[in-house]
């Protein structure tokens, strides 16, 4: 795979992370309580990783930690993909409507002006060469991507006692049909058809574990999905551990003097 087939797969990760901190919010199901308390947090900040199975070429894993306060979120990861690794740093914030990506990472800056060390995106300008319309799918996480979850919910099992980071949680597993929610609330469809477009496939059904710490909020949450991104199909598990909330967290954009906007 090319060195863009695989940033676009990375971003395609990263992308996919910040839709399960959007939509982790609400379900009609036995954690629905945990999954509001948690959506009502001023910030929360934790660790990531993800793994992408790309056929042919293997698997692509990211791992760092991440930290989070409404649309906007910083992760500082590694990134290993074909016995190379290499640290990457991204910011997603909303600006003047649109969210952008900020990106920095030395395998990018061979292709930047002297001086410059991040890369802006435009999410909603760029997005759609990567398959991707980010500001769809976050636009309103509250509201919309709430109502997905809860109508899209056809199982729940309790899978028992566990401990994560340390602490004492309990474990869930749930079942979300997209296609469900979208013919129970018709005016979902588009959004919906976006998250499918952006999975590779017409029908999507997506399994989460949920687990739930003493306090009534979401320690970890893991998604299994499919993803296409510039024709390149992958699988992804994703894993965010959430290990305090409403904590102080600083997430701006870099020095403008050091971004490169292509």
């Amino acid at each position: 795979m090319r060195a863009r087939g695989r940033l676009a797969v990375v971003l395609a990760a990263v992308g996919s992370a910040l839709v399960v901190l959007a939509v982790a919010t609400a379900a009609s199901n036995p954690v629905v309580a945990a999954l509001r308390k948690t959506s009502a947090a001023h910030s929360s900040v934790g660790r990531l990783s993800a793994v992408s199975h790309v056929p042919g070429v293997g698997a692509i894993t990211i791992a760092g930690t991440l930290q989070s306060q409404g649309t906007a979120a910083h992760v500082v990861m590694n990134v290993s993909s074909a016995g190379v690794r290499y640290p990457m740093e991204a910011t997603v914030l909303l600006e003047q409507g649109d969210l952008v990506l900020y990106l920095r990472s030395p395998v990018l800056q061979s292709q930047l002006p002297a001086g410059k060390e991040w890369v802006r995106i435009d999410l909603q300008q760029e997005g759609a060469k990567l398959g991707i319309d980010f500001s769809s799918l976050l636009g309103s996480p509250t509201a919309q991507s709430t109502r997905i979850i809860e109508l899209g919910v056809v199982k729940t099992t309790s899978l028992g006692r566990a401990k994560v980071a340390g602490k004492a949680t309990s474990h869930y597993r749930m079942r979300v049909d997209y296609d469900l929610a979208a013919r129970r609330a018709p005016e979902l469809r588009p959004a919906i058809s976006k998250i499918e477009q952006l999975a590779g496939v017409p029908s999507l059904k997506v399994g989460e574990d949920v687990w739930v710490g003493a306090d009534g909020r979401v320690r970890q949450l893991r998604t299994t999905q499919p993803s296409v991104t510039n024709g390149i199909h992958s699988t992804t598990t994703q894993t965010i551990t959430f290990l305090a909330y409403d904590v102080p967290v600083k997430i701006a954009a870099p020095p403008a003097s050091l971004v490169y906007s292509p």
